[in-house]
């Protein structure tokens, strides 16, 4: 590098000053100056040249210092083993050292004045563009690697390490060859390339987590699976990929190992391409942090669950289950099977089946049963077991076996059903019909004497009544009176008897029937159409509110037919906030209303009604219609 001194100028001045004072002693030749003046005026200009030699001097110093410096600057900038160039701001070349030189294999007179940016390759253009150009906007120091193409085309791997000079108009660039580690990192490359050729021949799903639990790589099989693409998937964190991973077991254990540095494993369940099911997950320190193998076990899972739950319903359920092996030695029983034999699964199994079947029930076993499980048939029959006590148990078995690929069975199983309560039943069976048919017939008996017997005695009652109310005989009258309390007394018998009946069987009398069966039997026996509206009762209601309730309609319907000539009735059963109600309206005579409440009739009603906290009232227009309700609580008792 050339550095440029200035002349001394001591000598210069000094004849400059001789010059002027001969110039001076002619102009004073011809211009009459006094040698005082002329004595003054050369001291002032010694003094002058004085002044001079003293800045001259000072001035060869710093010359002298800085041609040293630019030595000093020189020998380092050329002598550096790193490349240095400086660079206009368009990127050309303004000097460089030997080093630079030899990196781009290359004279220095050559290069001078050359771009820079011409020996930078296609593919680190704009790396270097945009660095280059940052540096001269931010002033800021740059570092970056790039690849050069030297004049005869070979490629060169360099670190730059840029800064902006003082004035800030040209750049320093610092160029160091890495040849050895870009040597290095194709190596690693290569190798990382042939692991991951390795990593992804694997069927099983593995990946790497840094310490922050962020995806550093997955194999082939792992983004197949899980539908995403690696770009899509590598520096993400797991928690981005699998939200539900949160509080999630397989985060416990990814935690433990990357603090305790141990292995760990796992088995979980989790949503896998939309699906949920059970992984085995095993995680293994890495220096970086975790490498991490998924393995399905969602059938050998399922299968284990299945197996657990069929257990739990061969111990828990009411069948009595026996395994064996071939040879007929129990290996297995159930808690109901334990429970029937009366002997433990250790007790059992010193057993074979011919210690707990009777000589009857072997027979059937060798001839029936073993035959057809030896072929792969299952069997079931009626057989019968000894429990430990001796006692003989009637058994329905269904049998069956579970054989090799060869056809030979491996176990023998049998599913054993108690029939002791369905052998005595079927004994039981034809006396309880004969029963039955005996109870049938009394029952119809029962209804006959209360549904038809009763209500065609009830119609005499009324008749009777009628008679005595017509009669003007005395003595006639007594006699009808007479037969009235006989047929009173009848109804009560045919009442009780009925009831009796119908209770010792279990048969509850429904109401709805009794007041339709009995309405209809009364237009039957009677001159009066009965127009009946029945709307749904309770199929049961208290026993006093049924008797009380027939009680009423009896009487009511004895003064409709003794005192109204009506030619019709209206009658309207129904259900209102739980109390029963009965509307009947005649179209008879009618009668005045003072002289309702007065009769034994109506103080009948009223104490047949207070019995079971019912109301009665009556309206009558004389010569229209005569009307009475009634209503009670269902629960009344």
């Amino acid at each position: 590098m050339n550095v440029g001194t200035k002349v001394p100028q001591v000598q210069l001045i000094s004849h400059i000053v001789s010059d002027e004072q001969t110039e001076l002693q002619k102009r004073n030749t011809g211009m009459n100056i006094s040698e005082s003046d002329l004595i003054n005026l050369t001291l002032e200009l010694e003094a002058q040249l004085s002044e001079v030699k003293s800045q001259n001097e000072e001035l060869m110093q710093a010359l002298e210092n800085r041609e040293a410096a630019n030595k000093k600057y020189t020998s380092l900038f050329e002598n550096n083993p790193c490349g240095l160039f400086i660079l206009s701001e368009n990127g050309v070349i303004a000097e460089l050292n030997s080093a630079g030189a030899a990196i781009l294999d290359k004279k220095k007179s050559l290069l001078i004045n050359r771009n820079f940016k011409s020996f930078i390759s296609d593919e680190s253009k704009a790396e270097f563009n945009n660095c280059f150009n940052t540096l001269f906007e931010t002033h800021c120091r740059s570092k970056f690697d790039v690849k050069l193409r030297k004049p005869d085309g070979s490629p060169v791997f360099v670190h730059i390490d840029a800064a902006m000079n003082v004035y800030k108009v040209t750049c320093y660039l610092s160029v160091s060859i890495i040849e050895e580690q870009k040597l290095a990192d194709e190596v690693l490359m290569e190798s990382e390339e042939r692991y991951r050729e390795l990593a992804d021949s694997i069927t099983d799903d593995f990946f790497s987590l840094d310490t922050d639990l962020k995806f550093t790589y997955c194999n082939k099989s792992f983004k197949n699976n899980i539908g995403i693409k690696a770009t899509d998937i590598i520096g993400k964190s797991i928690y981005d990929v699998f939200p539900d991973i949160k509080g999630s077991l397989r985060e416990m254990v990814y935690l433990d190992v990357l603090k305790t540095q141990q292995p760990g494993s796992c088995i979980d369940e989790f949503l896998y391409k939309g699906v949920k099911k059970y992984f085995e997950i095993k995680t293994y320190p890495s220096k970086k942090g975790l490498v991490v193998f998924i393995y399905d076990v969602n059938h050998r899972m399922q299968t284990e669950k299945e197996l657990t739950l069929f257990k739990s319903i061969i111990e828990s359920s009411n069948a009595s289950v026996a395994v064996s092996d071939p040879h007929g030695k129990v290996i297995y029983v159930n808690p109901a099977c334990a429970e029937l034999f009366g002997r433990s699964l250790e007790e059992a199994a010193s057993l074979s089946f011919e210690d707990y079947h009777p000589s009857e029930t072997l027979s059937i076993l060798k001839d029936e049963m073993l035959p057809a499980l030896k072929h792969g048939k299952s069997w079931e029959g009626e057989i019968e077991v000894f429990h430990k006590n001796g006692q003989k148990i009637p058994i329905w078995s269904h049998a069956g076996s579970i054989q090799d690929d060869d056809g030979q069975n491996i176990v023998l199983f049998s599913i054993l059903d108690d029939i002791s309560d369905q052998k005595k039943a079927e004994k039981d069976k034809l006396h309880l019909e004969l029963i039955k048919g005996e109870e049938a017939e009394r029952l119809r008996i029962a209804h006959d004497l209360h549904n038809h017997i009763g209500h065609i005695i009830v119609a005499i009652k009324i008749h009777i009544e009628r008679a005595i109310a017509s009669s003007a005989d005395e003595k006639h009258i007594a006699q009808l009176e007479n037969i009235l309390d006989k047929v009173i007394f009848a109804i009560k018998e045919v009442r009780l008897v009925s009831s009796k009946l119908a209770e010792r069987f279990s048969e509850p009398w429904k109401l709805r029937h009794q007041i339709s069966t009995f309405l209809t039997d009364l237009e039957i026996t009677s001159n009066i159409q009965i127009v009946q509206k029945i709307d749904p009762l309770p199929d049961e209601v208290p026993d006093p509110l049924m008797r009380n309730v027939v009680g009423i309609l009896e009487e009511a319907l004895s003064n409709v037919m003794k005192h109204s000539d009506a030619k019709s009735v209206y009658i309207h059963v129904f259900i209102k906030k739980n109390r029963f109600f009965i509307n009947i309206r005649d179209n008879g005579k009618g009668m005045d209303n003072s002289l309702i409440h007065h009769g034994s009739g109506l103080s009948f009603l009223k104490a047949e009604a207070e019995l079971i906290d019912g109301e009665i009232s009556i309206k009558s227009v004389p010569g229209k219609f005569c009307m009475l309700k009634f209503n009670a609580p269902i629960t009344a008792t």
